[in-house]
């Protein structure tokens, strides 16, 4: 199981391609060492997107072609769910 701290301590982590999170967004997109799931990655590209960062922003569009409208609503309650939670409910 993939274990990384996905709390940040600073906003700044979204924008640094090498970070911890960053990494898990990637996995989580196309299920490098772990199982693809397209609904937490959209969720964290959403969250990284949201805190100014455009290289999320453009993978958040990217895996949006590969979800259904249902998924998409899905993940973007998920997304305001872990922002308004402070990321304490992601």
């Amino acid at each position: 199981m993939l274990s990384i701290n996905l709390r940040p301590n600073k906003l700044s982590i979204y924008k640094r391609p090498k970070s911890p999170l960053w990494q898990c967004r990637y996995k989580l997109d196309n299920g490098e060492g772990v199982v693809t799931d397209y609904l937490r990655a959209y969720m964290w590209w959403s969250v990284g997107a949201y805190n100014g960062d455009k290289l999320s922003a453009e993978y958040q569009e990217s895996i949006a072609n590969k979800m259904t409208p249902a998924h998409i609503s899905k993940a973007q309650d998920m997304s305001s769910r872990c922002l308004e939670s402070n990321y304490k409910d992601c």
